[in-house]
């Protein structure tokens, strides 16, 4: 008895290991692979947002911030066989977001739910749990066609669509000096990125010259 339990554990841990690292060998991959993500939004799992640090004007336009937001545990799968966090950027409107999809329970269909934490660059973590092929190289496009990101870009234009040639609203913008960073006040937001054409936040300071700034490096006064 003890020999047949033996090879059974023994044989299912093996194949489930074999799969998963023969899927991700580098040498598979060409330039000539065209893969597909097929992925479905947890409905019971919902988008939460909350940022590192306080003082975040953004942190609080959605009305489900929480701050205690926790990774999912592991399931017994995923405690076995040790997959690495996939680590990525996503070029977006407003900068370039860090993300990082961890796969956490395995399911009977061969997707799993992966984990992903998307770092903003206003200094939010945005997080969202998916069902997905948990292959590395589709996680890229999962994580842009999920939706976060999207809603992130919108609620930033919301955000300072009123502010603009506002002078009831003055920033201060940081920028590099001659010996070291320093910090203009009474800056007005002219204009929010707009790619191609510009990709920066453009300001009048009171001397009323142009300064140009990324989200993230300047603050509301």
């Amino acid at each position: 008895m003890a020999g047949q339990v033996a090879g059974q554990v023994t044989g299912q841990v093996a194949g489930q290991v074999t799969g998963q690292v023969t899927g991700q060998v580098p040498g598979q991959v060409t330039g000539s692979v065209e893969l597909t993500p097929t992925f479905i939004e947890e409905n019971s799992e919902i988008e939460v947002h909350f940022p590192i640090v306080g003082d975040n004007p953004l942190a609080v336009i959605d009305d489900r911030v929480d701050s205690t937001a926790t990774r999912p545990e592991k399931c017994r799968y995923y405690q076995i066989v040790k997959v690495n966090p996939t680590v990525f950027k996503i070029e977006t409107r407003f900068g370039k977001v860090s993300v990082n999809a961890e796969p956490y329970h395995r399911l009977g269909t061969g997707d799993s739910k992966i984990w992903f934490e998307f770092q903003t660059p206003d200094r939010q973590i945005l997080t969202k749990s998916i069902k997905a092929d948990p292959d590395q190289r589709l996680l890229p496009r999962v994580a842009k066609e999920c939706g976060v990101i999207k809603k992130w870009e919108e609620r930033v234009i919301q955000h300072f669509s009123s502010k603009i040639e506002n002078s009831a609203c003055k920033f201060k913008v940081r920028i590099l000096g001659d010996n070291d960073y320093e910090w203009i006040n009474d800056c007005i937001l002219k204009s929010v990125p707009n790619p191609p054409s510009t990709t920066h936040f453009i300001f009048t300071t009171p001397k009323n010259t142009i300064v140009t700034s990324h989200l993230g490096e300047f603050e509301e006064m």
